[in-house]
């Protein structure tokens, strides 16, 4: 298979997957990324994960089959993700690495040929994502960003909350920068309840991505995904950076894990808060008063019309607090906010101990 010129802008995945090659393929786009971060993909790596012969069967490609049983993805993407490129690290070491966090993984079946066990090899790699996810999100660089805009609301809950798993990490994260984002766009923006249903509808994630990058701009529509992903994925004008690495389609056919759904998400906190280190100050007029028109936005309603009256208690509806624990004990639940109790699959209760 051939591979794409240097300089061409192509797309990742097609519309015309099927669920499991949509899962498959758009965790091995996550783990590329992370084996050959900053675009340094080689060549003989194809964009296209799965081939389709003369009777319309489609495979993997060899090439991609080939570095998954050789390990030298997961070998390349362990040394990026635990900051170790100059330490010589055999797949044995990977693997006795996972069985220390008493995470079991055969490696024999990682071997497997003929055919190749997909299951085992997309368990190494949200194994591989759940630790990339607990080394970079960064709980005090959030408390940081919020301290700056003086978001009371946020700072409240991030000092009740001991630790934050991936996914209440994610919305406090996204909420927060929304609240700010509402007096620039003059509209009320829906709370995230739901991380899915939140990046369907599209207002957040437009938001979040104007709020950091001043050189975005929104077309038509404030919640147009297939701009957005397109924007994403030749960010600065990259070949491919698979920051938004599955289709629209696929969203919103649920046809994507909620790990890749995380993936994507702390992809962008990583980009915008830590490879950037954006420090937002000129985000307000120069002649407004910031810190009156942030702490002020902490004690209202997600509505810069005024539309929506204010909670009694005097909360945003952003950030309603709930103390899950009836008594007073030794064993402290995380404290988060009525936008933390759905789940983005819908069968389990979001807030808990990880």
């Amino acid at each position: 298979m051939q591979s794409n010129s240097n300089d061409e802008l192509y797309d990742i995945v097609s519309d015309d997957e099927d669920e499991n090659e949509s899962r498959l393929s758009c965790s091995l786009r996550w783990l590329i990324s992370k084996a050959y971060p900053n675009g340094s993909t080689p060549d003989y790596l194809p964009c296209e994960h799965f081939f389709q012969n003369e009777n319309n069967e489609r495979f993997l490609s060899p090439d991609i089959a080939l570095v998954l049983l050789s390990g030298d993805l997961y070998i390349r993407a362990f040394q990026y993700i635990t900051n170790q490129q100059d330490q010589l690290i055999t797949y044995d070491d990977l693997i006795n690495y996972f069985y220390s966090q008493n995470i079991i993984i055969d490696i024999n079946l990682l071997k497997q040929d003929e055919p190749l066990n997909a299951h085992v090899h997309l368990e190494l790699i949200e194994h591989l994502m759940k630790l990339y996810f607990n080394i970079v999100l960064d709980q005090n660089l959030l408390y940081q960003r919020f301290e700056r805009l003086q978001l009371k609301s946020v700072l409240t809950l991030l000092n009740k909350s001991k630790q934050l798993n991936t996914e209440s990490f994610l919305i406090i994260w996204i909420n927060g920068i929304c609240e700010c984002m509402v007096s620039k766009w003059s509209q009320r923006i829906p709370p995230v309840v739901d991380l899915r249903s939140a990046l369907i509808d599209g207002t957040c994630l437009c938001a979040l991505i104007s709020y950091y990058d001043e050189k975005y701009t929104i077309k038509k529509t404030k919640n147009d995904l297939n701009s957005l992903r397109n924007y994403l994925n030749h960010y600065n004008g990259a070949k491919m950076t698979n920051i938004f690495p599955f289709t629209v389609k696929h969203l919103r056919q649920n046809m994507v894990l909620d790990l890749n759904l995380y993936g994507m998400l702390v992809d962008l906190f990583v980009l915008y808060e830590i490879d950037e280190n954006f420090d937002k100050r000129s985000f307000f007029n120069e002649n407004e008063d910031e810190e009156n028109m942030c702490t002020n936005k902490s004690n209202q309603t997600y509505s810069i019309d005024d539309d929506d009256e204010n909670n009694e208690d005097g909360t945003n509806e952003f950030f309603i607090l709930h103390n899950n624990n009836n008594n007073n004990n030794n064993n402290e639940q995380i404290t988060t906010g009525g936008i933390l109790q759905t789940s983005t699959n819908h069968d389990r209760q979001m807030v808990k101990n990880e």
